[in-house]
């Protein structure tokens, strides 16, 4: 299970370590520097057959780790299958290529013979959310924490534990998607199942819940 906590708010630059690596109990060897996208997306660096290469870190990404041809073309990948897209509904709606990646490293950890879906370059827009995704997969068992405004973020693998003053949301475990950040809540008074996406910079839903519940059209959507 994928346990995030997120610390909107630090004291001090990364020179100068906020107070939560302490409070929640972090190494040093346990905090790494990210990049914070313009649109408030984490980007990661990862390590793909020895290359740097910046990755957005999706948590609805639950291929585990997705890169764009043009980079896959670049590091020589090769294609050793297909995977199926799916709608929110969970039919396929097409597929896309499988790369073989002889062996990954991010956060201290490294995986051999792992599997990379492609995506379309447009998709990541090359250096301003990187060249492809890194999703929850590889964090499952972990503890993880996001600090947006110190571009920071601080895995440990284990159990984690309950602070007091901290506000808990206890999540939705999903067996079909393992890792998949979810939990119970309510838009307009709706309940509803919502999930936790670093790769979005707004609020999504379903458009069958937007014609429900007949939200307001805006310039860029609807309004809640």
């Amino acid at each position: 299970m994928l346990l995030v906590a997120v610390a909107f708010a630090s004291l001090g630059s990364v020179q100068t370590p906020p107070l939560w690596i302490k409070t929640l109990g972090y190494s040093a060897s346990e905090v790494w520097t990210v990049e914070i996208s313009k649109p408030g997306i984490p980007v990661v660096t990862t390590k793909i057959q020895g290359a740097p290469v910046d990755l957005m870190f999706d948590t609805a990404n639950m291929a585990g780790l997705s890169i764009s041809t043009n980079k896959a073309k670049e590091l020589n990948l090769s294609v050793v299958g297909k995977w199926e897209d799916l709608d929110s509904s969970g039919a396929v709606i097409g597929y896309t290529s499988v790369f073989r990646v002889k062996e990954m490293s991010v956060f201290g950890q490294t995986w051999s013979d792992q599997r990379a879906t492609s995506i379309d370059d447009d998709q990541v827009h090359g250096t301003l959310f990187g060249y492809g995704l890194l999703g929850p997969k590889y964090l499952q068992g972990c503890i993880v924490t996001f600090d947006y405004q110190s571009g920071l973020v601080a895995v440990r693998r284990g159990p984690g534990k309950s602070l007091p003053g901290w506000k808990e949301l206890k999540m939705v475990v999903s067996d079909a998607f393992p890792g998949l950040p979810l939990v119970h809540g309510k838009v307009n008074g709706r309940p509803l199942l919502m999930e936790l996406d670093t790769g979005k910079s707004r609020c999504v839903v379903d458009p069958e819940l937007d014609h429900e519940l007949n939200f307001p059209i805006t310039v860029h959507g609807s309004k809640i």
